[in-house]
């Protein structure tokens, strides 16, 4: 079937249009849901649903064209209007209201349906669009194909009880019996206009796809998937990680770019994606509902009003409260009025009708304080109010939207004084009460629980810069919040908790925010909604104290404040356009608009280091749980309470083996191989690369068939399951084929096939995995030194397993395939050494024993967190002893092992954004920061982490002056410094050592200090300080700590064992008690000062120009270096045309 060019093209234009007229069909079909409610229910689900598609900022084309369908569909339902009697039978017995009443559930559910595809296609990146287009595009069209079936039933029972002779409706049945071919076409028609309709952002994605080979060889890639990413704004953008202190500008849902998450999102099947988000669009679609319920009636009345009274003469006329109406006529204003001298006239008109300046006024009224507030300093607020576009000028439009946004128990001058005073005084409160909640986060964070800290930490991370940001630009108001303005405040927060509480706290997106708030400026809601969020995500912060919470939680909670904030971006954006068109001091503009509320997000520059420093933004305190509801209901806070994220420790690892099930009905070679087996599978060059392994094989229904299932080794919580069959040929010989499958995307299907050796008790073989191909890293075919291919596939070793019924070191000692082939009889003699050497001390429990495999543990739960991006990276030999590590391990020891790394990894303070200066690795753990090196800005500071070389190292860097030497002051800390906190740690910090110095050198005066035992006490000045941890005199290099009230010194061994354990003073009446010495202490390393002389202009100058000679002399080496290769590049190229030249000839000679 073909759909023509014109077609679609006229398709295409009439898009445009299909939003339009929206709301006088929703009124028209109010009154005929009115006259027939048994169709209510569709009714309702299109309001719903068309009234969100209205909300979002950027209508996707393919998304409008569906709800076009969903309107045709709904249009039908007009010719009800001509029905009187729904109850009529018809000549067959059945009732109009008895046959549209099914129908008209199945379109509501329909348009749920289409509704929550839609919303869950567009929150897919471009990537996914291009790449899965083919799949998405026909599950979305197929809505069309339900749409227009649903309009064909609705058709027919209309034709039924409209038709005199029963002639007529039976032809209309032989219509719908033959529309399927009419829907095909329609549908083949979206599907085509689905692909004219893509943005210039998927256009750009197609084309590298094609170039790349296409949709297959990028879903194989994962270089292609990262390089497709930097063009998809939808989504984050890789190059954008940060490699210093995190960015002070919030984006859109901030979150790092992960392979992962992508890889998942394209691995996700449609249907069950939708599935999923069905849960979150129910939520925002039940909000909607029940505010068209509440509200809707009454908007369509003002929309009926509005265009009623545009039918009248004069400008005048079109606004509703009269007493705007009479200064607009007796002005003599057109269509807009500029908006001060709007504002000015509005109070001389009051002025004047209340008398207020005459002995007797006109008349009395009880507004006359509102007078009091509308004065030359109030004309802004005022102005802002009525004028939504901030163009400077007041329109017919926006004063009736204005006056219908009035609470219903107000007076027009009492919500006029509402924006001139009142509105300010709101924003101030609030303003007061965010700070309060920000600061207590702060403060609460030495009490969160560690697995919960870094999930905690990320959330302040994404979200406290724009906070604190809008929170500190507010122009203060110096009065408090005036009694008469709280009834409609406390309605307006309520109204938007009740909003916020049936959407769960969670916005995915601008249009459920705009569903939140409702039509408006966004300063008009902001600061009420960020209040109702930070009081809602504080909650979760006091639940972490106590329980464990998954990361999505707080994920969630800063996915949706950055929403807000997204909002905020372009209202911004949008504010500064109009500034600029009327020619306006951007920056003066927005210092005083909304009382200032943007101004240091739209100038970062603002808010500066001097400011910080100066400034107290978060006092340190202690935390006091006790001025706290205690009673938290968990699933009232959480938006899923039972799913707790907790990595347990796996000791079920070495849970004895079940009782074993012998299957005697199980003859042939089946019944050889079953049973539980322990191997490795090895790469190309013979060295184990996944395992240890484990299978317990039991015979599936199939005959020659088995299954088997169980936990990953490496990876917590992932389930494998294999499947497989085996079959024995004419030689007795059994063979085996099966596959190990994953319950995570992550991993592809393994797939193993192999021969049984019943002598050896041994399955061995070869193994691929699905999507392997012969290219590397870069895509790019695998070539020799000589840049010639590889011969094929008959040149290549294959990749090669092996299970045997042995576990335990007798598995993990046995010699791998290379070292066989290397040498097989030492290999086999060193195994014999090391099993009976390992089941000697184990046998005897020796304390050896137990040291080799602590030593063993704890080295692979280093290597291995290193590994994972925590820490200082491996180098090459790290990286080969971490694979050795694995593999000598039975499966058990690996499952326990990979569960502690996970525990301790998830506990291991991750300092986001922060690298190291002399490794490069991301910092976690510790984190030591020079007090000495000044930087550009204060916040890039020297950072290295705890390992002794970097510790030890000369670090230079672009933005120092002179080089961080090993000698500078540090102070070391162990919890993530969020910006605001990072001055304050630095000030302690010097301050503590300057403290620390007078200690040690007997300058601190006299006064008791504590001993290690408790209670003995000495002068200071004849103190010799012991260390907390080994309880030994310190000696310089020491540490000290900045927090603890007493003075207490570590030694630099005790530091490096981890944090010592130290009790509280012990407790004495009418003495505050002293609290210990934890882990989230700062740090600051005392030691000799060692005094820098500061270089003279002339030496810099020397050095400068000893680098430029240096660098002259690098130019001039590469010059020296491309004319060598140039020159032999000439030479091959001539023996290349010689050779070419040769050929030519003999091909003639051979011709002739």
């Amino acid at each position: 079937m073909f759909v023509g060019i014109g077609k679609i093209q006229s398709v295409e234009k009439d898009i445009s249009g299909i939003m339009q007229g929206s709301i006088v069909l929703m009124a028209a079909l109010d009154e005929v849901a009115r006259l027939h409610p048994f169709i209510a229910v569709a009714v309702l689900a299109f309001k719903t649903v068309w009234t969100l598609e209205m909300k979002r900022r950027n209508n996707d084309k393919r998304i409008v064209s569906l709800h076009g369908e969903m309107k045709d569909m709904m249009e039908v339902l007009m010719q009800l209007k001509n029905v009187k009697d729904a109850k009529a039978q018809a000549p067959d017995g059945t009732t109009i209201e008895g046959r549209m009443q099914d129908v008209s559930k199945s379109a509501a559910k329909d348009i749920m349906d289409c509704a929550n595809a839609c919303d869950t296609y567009l929150k897919k990146s471009a990537v996914v669009k291009v790449l899965k287009g083919p799949i998405w595009e026909p599950k979305l069209v197929e809505f069309v194909g339900r749409f227009t079936k649903r309009r064909s039933e609705f058709s027919f029972a209309l034709t039924i009880h409209t038709s005199l002779a029963i002639d007529s409706a039976n032809v209309k049945l032989s219509d719908i019996e033959g529309s399927q071919q009419q829907m095909d076409m329609k549908m083949e028609l979206l599907l085509r206009l689905f692909k004219s309709l893509k943005t210039a952002e998927e256009i750009d994605i197609a084309k590298q796809v094609k170039a790349k080979g296409g949709a297959d060889a990028c879903l194989k890639s994962d270089k292609s998937l990262q390089e497709l990413s930097k063009l998809d704004s939808s989504g984050p953008d890789i190059s954008s990680a940060s490699q210093g202190a995190s960015s002070r500008q919030p984006q859109k849902i901030a979150k790092p770019f992960a392979l992962k998450d992508l890889k998942d999102d394209l691995q996700t099947d449609p249907t069950l994606a939708m599935d999923k988000n069905m849960v979150i669009f129910t939520r925002k679609y039940e909000a909607q509902k029940h505010q068209i319920v509440d509200e809707v009636e009454q908007i369509v009345t003002r929309e009926s009003d509005r265009i009623i009274d545009e039918i009248k003469s004069g400008p005048h006329s079109k606004i509703r409260d009269p007493d705007i109406r009479e200064i607009w006529k007796d002005m003599g204003w057109r269509g807009s009025v500029k908006a001060r001298h709007f504002v000015l006239t509005l109070r001389d008109h009051f002025q004047e009708k209340w008398g207020v300046n005459d002995t007797q006024p006109l008349e009395k009224n009880e507004d006359e304080w509102v007078l009091e507030h509308l004065n030359v300093l109030r004309v802004q607020p005022v102005s802002e109010a009525f004028d939504d576009d901030a163009s400077g000028f007041i329109t017919i439009a926006e004063v009736n939207a204005f006056t219908a946004s009035q609470p219903i128990y107000w007076s027009l001058p009492h919500w006029i004084a509402f924006w001139a005073i009142g509105w300010h005084q709101s924003v101030t409160k609030y303003d007061n009460q965010i700070r309060d909640i920000v600061e207590e986060m702060f403060a609460i964070l030495p009490n969160i629980l560690p697995g919960n800290i870094n999930a905690v930490n990320a959330y302040l991370d994404a979200v406290h810069h724009t906070a604190i940001d809008l929170y500190s630009s507010i122009n203060t108001c110096d009065t408090a919040l005036d009694p008469r303005f709280e009834r409609f405040l406390d309605a307006e927060e309520a109204r938007l908790k009740k909003n916020l509480e049936a959407v769960k706290y969670n916005l995915d997106g601008t249009d459920t925010l705009l569903l939140i708030t409702g039509y408006g400026r966004i300063e008009q809601y902001l600061f009420p909604v960020l209040y109702l969020l930070f009081k809602r995500h504080f909650e979760i912060f006091r639940v972490c104290q106590h329980r464990v919470v998954h990361p999505n939680e707080l994920e969630e909670a800063s996915n949706t404040l950055l929403w807000v904030y997204d909002a905020v971006i372009q209202r911004v954006a949008a504010l500064e356009v109009v500034f600029k068109q009327q020619k306006q001091d951007v920056a003066l503009q927005f210092g005083t608009f909304a009382h200032g509320m943007f101004e240091y997000h739209h100038d970062q520059t603002l808010w500066n280091d001097t400011k910080l420093k100066n400034s107290n933004m978060l006092p340190e305190y202690h935390y006091s749980d006790g001025r706290y509801d205690k009673n938290i209901d968990i699933h009232d806070v959480l938006s899923d309470p039972t799913s707790v994220d907790e990595p347990e420790i796996d000791f079920e690892a070495y849970d004895p083996p079940q009782d074993r099930v012998h299957f005697e009905n199980v003859t042939g070679p089946l019944a050889e191989i079953l049973g539980i087996w322990y191997g490795y599978a090895y790469d190309k060059d013979g060295f184990p690369a996944i395992g240890p392994l484990s299978m317990d094989l039991t015979p599936d229904t199939n005959p020659g068939h088995f299954i088997a299932s169980g936990l990953s080794a490496i990876d917590i919580g992932i389930k494998i399951d294999i499947t497989g069959q085996c079959s024995q040929d004419a030689d007795g010989q059994i063979t085996l084929e099966f596959t190990r499958t994953f319950s995570s995307d992550e991993y592809s299907p393994q797939h193993y096939r192999g021969h049984f050796d019943l002598a050896a008790q041994e399955i061995t073989g070869t193994y691929e995995e699905d999507g392997e191909e012969d290219e590397d890293e870069d895509g790019e075919e695998d070539e020799d030194e000589d840049g010639e291919e590889d011969e094929g596939e008959d040149g290549e070793e294959d990749e090669i397993f092996s299970f045997r019924r042995t576990a335990g070191a007798l598995m993990y000692l046995r010699p791998s395939p290379a070292e066989l082939l290397s040498n097989r009889p030492r290999a086999l003699w060193k195994f014999a050494l090391e099993v009976v050497q390992y089941q000697v001390h184990r046998d005897s429990w020796s304390l050896q024993y137990f040291l080799d495999r602590f030593t063993h543990r704890k080295r692979f739960i280093s290597l291995h967190s290193r590994s994972c991006a925590l820490g200082k990276a491996l180098d090459k030999a790290e990286e080969k002893e971490l694979q050795r590590l694995r593999w000598r391990v039975d499966v058990a020891d690996c499952r326990f092992y990979h569960s502690l790394a996970s525990y301790q990894m998830r506990r291991t303070v991750y300092h986001a954004g922060y690298m190291c200066d002399n490794c490069s690795g991301p910092l976690s753990g510790a984190r030591l920061i020079c007090l000495v090196c000044k930087t550009e800005t204060f916040e890039r500071t020297i950072d290295t982490c705890d390992s002794p070389s970097c510790m030890d190292a000369v670090i230079t860097r672009d933005d120092l002056q002179k080089p961080h030497l090993p000698a500078h002051d540090v102070v070391k800390t162990r919890r993530q410094i969020h910006h605001p906190q990072l001055w304050q740690l630095i000030t302690t910090a010097r301050d503590e050592l300057k403290y620390s110095r007078k200690l040690l050198n007997g300058e601190a005066g006299t006064g008791a200090i504590l001993d290690p035992e408790p209670g003995v006490t000495s002068k200071r000045g004849n103190q010799q300080f012991i260390c907390i941890g080994c309880k030994q005199p310190v000696t310089l290099p020491c540490w000290y700590c900045v927090k603890c009230t007493e003075p207490h010194f570590i030694c630099i061994a005790c530091d490096a064992k981890g944090v010592p354990k130290v009790k509280g003073a012990p407790k004495v009446k009418g003495v505050p008690k002293v609290k210990p010495h934890i882990g989230a202490h700062d740090l600051v390393r005392c030691q000799d000062w060692v005094e820098e002389v500061d270089i003279s202009v002339e030496d810099r100058l020397a050095t400068l120009e000893g680098r430029f000679t240096k660098l002259e002399e690098r130019f001039g080496k590469l010059e020296e270096h491309f004319v060598t290769l140039n020159t032999n590049l000439d030479t091959k190229m001539g023996k290349l045309e010689g050779t070419v030249e040769h050929l030519r000839s003999m091909k003639k000679g051979d011709l002739s």
